[in-house]
């Protein structure tokens, strides 16, 4: 069991503990544009899809932009995140919300890459991750 991934109550100590489990589980999954299985592959929107789904709180199957406009809450930077929180990236300038992860331990986050599948990554000053963030917003319910 994973502990002490969050300094906050109960029940988001819980929550946090199921997303990095889950999210361990599906480590090495491959990047496949459109999936959401760890049979089938997932892209970035569809892993978070998969998480939300495993820990009970489910959101409707969409792209990273659509989950952007239904988190909750204010724009924030990832140095204020907290576990559960989606966090958004720019790769594309016609998409400035284009790939999406979930936050579990600041400033570690879990996403789903197209040239690395699913995997855990840590953001830093200067890093690749922090250059391309654009936001992070509470999750949807």
């Amino acid at each position: 069991m994973v502990l002490g991934l969050c300094a906050c109550d109960a029940q988001s100590q819980n929550q946090c503990e199921k997303i990095e489990r889950f999210a361990q589980k599906a480590e090495g999954t491959p990047y496949v544009w459109g999936a959401e299985s760890l049979e089938k592959g997932m892209d970035c929107s569809g892993f978070v899809y998969w998480i939300q789904m495993k820990i009970n709180r489910p959101v409707p199957r969409t792209t990273a932009h659509k989950y952007w406009l239904m988190a909750k809450g204010d724009k924030r930077h990832w140095k204020n995140a907290t576990c559960t929180d989606w966090v958004w990236w720019q790769f594309d300038p016609r998409r400035p919300y284009g790939h999406i992860g979930i936050m579990v331990e600041n400033p570690k986050f879990w996403q789903s890459g197209s040239s690395s599948g699913v995997y855990s990554r840590k953001f830093f000053e200067g890093s690749f991750w922090d250059n391309k963030f654009k936001g992070t917003k509470r999750a949807a319910e």
